[in-house]
């Protein structure tokens, strides 16, 4: 199964990154409020500009009745450093009739270039 979706950043429709930047985009199981969650799956490749497309491959064997999913982004340079990251949960379907099947992903800027 495959979780599709865009990276944005929301004060502008086509900012570029800095040179050598890298998106990963993790799947993670986050049932458990006092645990640290699980990584179910993560996509990862070169940040260039916003948006920035994404693509999350999964089975269904990885997926658990009853557990929450959210997605977890993040936005690093070539010194690993992290420039944008979502701030708020982003809840995502990753079985069923409504399954999620794309989906948008907002981010802030967490250190300036």
């Amino acid at each position: 199964m495959t979780l599709r979706g865009r990276v944005v950043f929301p004060n502008g429709p086509r900012i570029p990154i800095e040179s050598g930047g890298k998106l990963t985009v993790e799947l993670q199981d986050t049932s458990l409020a006092d645990a640290p969650s699980k990584l179910i799956a993560q996509g990862k490749g070169q940040a260039i500009r916003f948006p920035m497309a994404f693509a999350i491959k999964y089975t269904s064997r990885q997926i658990l009745a009853g557990a929450r999913y959210s997605l977890r982004v993040s936005i690093k340079n070539k010194n690993d450093e992290l420039l944008y990251t979502n701030n708020v949960r982003i809840e995502v379907t990753p079985l069923g009739p409504n399954r999620t099947k794309f989906i948008d992903v907002p981010v802030i800027l967490v250190k300036s270039r």
